[in-house]
């Protein structure tokens, strides 16, 4: 009896689980599509390219997507159940719903340390290996296309327009080429009929081939730059020139350079750089005193010395007025260089400070995150499955609507505890386990309520009291 009920119970999770995590994958890859769309149009990717890009991509969407399928699929199922009735019949035969709970639980307790290892293991490798690859195809200059009559800048030193072009084959009309890799100016310029293009097998270089045509060259001379200068002019019946196409390629960067990023390491590598920034950051106070301590004068202790210092009578308060006027200038303009002189050198040490400050600060909120989301996955299970016991609603109505806004609040206080974290308002630990101080409590509370059969709320004793007071509201106006 109890091992068809535990199969009834991951039966009824598992298959909405299986369609919540792969449509909000789905839903979470196209919103990816829609941010970087234009990073990644007009650059004549490779379908590989792409296809190893979205593939890093999924990595970083899971942690969003499976919290909300756990979610949503406990509240489908538990929901589903509850509709009909069949929480009734095993209550009756006496599984309480903490019973009922206990192997989903261990099923979502296995999702939870699931994505601890996956966080911390392969998500860094992932987005090590995104990073440095969504880079290479941001940097990489869009694929060579001219347009009519628009002029083309992308090859380095030339401008070329074209009148026409025939689409059906690599034949261009009447094509102007301004020449200027030599300097600033447009000293050559080139005009021609018709011409093609023709990239060679097995190399980078491309052959621009240029029929009946002119080549302008202004000869320009600097000791009579204020005169007219000669020019020469080449007629041609066919012109080949050759371009250095290798910055059109994607050329892979070595990922060594982008682990620096704390979306990068895992919690080994954080808690190194931690205890690296920190070393750093106690270094600053000796660091900022031995770079001010030439401008420091020290007054030695009059009682220390041999001869008494003769008294000194001060004739007015403000210490600069009793110099002669000769001497104050000179006494200001040290001053005021010395006083900022002290201010750059303090300044320094200072922006070190705020940099370190926020480099720990980062380390340690991704730290804390790899182990909230854990916790997280296994709270929206206990929120989930009373939740839909209570509504007893299953399907993808109720639940979804249900689901998403607690999805939703869960999202947004996570987001303002990051915040609050990064703008050293409250300490890191503290920012990113706020989800699991508000969230537990109200797990704890959906299960009671489940667990007693006792609805969150009667809408009739809603009317009732609402109605109750409205009418006697308008008595006491009478």
């Amino acid at each position: 009896m109890k091992t068809r009920l535990y199969k009834l119970l991951l039966k009824h999770f598992s298959g909405p689980f299986v369609v919540t995590f792969f449509l909000a994958m789905f839903v979470l890859m196209m919103q990816f599509l829609w941010k970087y769309i234009a990073d990644l149009a007009g650059k004549g990717l490779e379908a590989s390219v792409v296809a190893e890009l979205l593939f890093y991509a999924t990595a970083h969407l899971v942690p969003m997507a499976l919290p909300l399928a756990v979610l949503l699929s406990s509240i489908m199922a538990f929901g589903g159940l509850a509709e009909n009735n069949e929480l009734i019949a095993f209550k009756t035969a006496g599984f309480s719903l903490l019973r009922l709970l206990l192997p989903l639980s261990v099923l979502v307790l296995i999702f939870s340390f699931g994505s601890f290892y996956f966080m911390n293991k392969i998500l860094p490798q992932a987005n090590l290996k995104f990073g440095a690859l969504f880079w290479d195809i941001k940097t990489k200059k869009p694929v060579f296309e001219i347009s009519e009559n628009v002029f083309y800048n992308g090859i380095e030193g030339y401008s070329i327009r074209v009148a026409k072009k025939d689409n059906n084959s690599s034949n261009l009309y009447d094509i102007l080429i301004y020449d200027h890799t030599e300097m600033s100016e447009n000293l050559i310029v080139m005009r021609a009929e018709r011409g093609f293009i023709q990239m060679n097998e097995g190399s980078n270089i491309m052959t621009f081939t240029l029929f009946n045509g002119y080549r302008y060259e202004e000869m320009r001379n600097t000791r009579t730059a204020h005169m007219t200068n000669p020019h020469s002019r080449l007629k041609f019946s066919k012109y080949m020139m050759e371009f250095d196409m290798s910055s059109f390629n994607l050329d892979r960067s070595d990922i060594q350079l982008f682990r620096g990023n704390y979306k990068m390491m895992n919690m080994k590598e954080l808690t190194q750089s931690i205890d690296s920034v920190l070393k750093e950051y106690d270094k600053l106070p000796d660091m900022t005193r031995q770079s001010t301590y030439p401008y420091m004068y020290i007054l030695r202790d009059s009682s220390l010395t041999k001869y008494k210092p003769r008294p000194i009578k001060l004739k007015n308060d403000n210490m600069i007025l009793n110099f002669d006027a000769s001497q104050r200038t000179a006494i200001m303009a040290r001053a005021t260089s010395s006083a900022r002189t002290v201010y750059h050198i303090v300044l320094g040490p200072s922006n070190l400070e705020q940099m370190y400050l926020g480099s720990k600060i980062g380390y340690e909120v991704e730290y804390h995150r790899k182990i909230v989301i854990s916790f997280v996955i296994l709270l929206l299970f206990m929120i989930g499955a009373p939740m839909g016991a209570i509504i007893r609603k299953g399907g993808l109505g109720m639940p979804t609507v249900v689901s998403i806004i607690l999805f939703i609040s869960f999202y947004i206080i996570s987001i303002i505890g990051e915040k609050l974290a990064k703008e050293t308002i409250v300490a890191p630990a503290f920012g990113m386990w706020l989800p699991v101080m508000i969230l537990l409590p109200c797990a704890i509370f959906l299960v009671h309520k489940a667990n007693t059969d006792s609805r969150l709320f009667k809408v009739e004793n809603l009317r009732i009291r609402f109605l109750e007071k409205f009418f006697s509201s308008r008595e006491i106006n009478e």
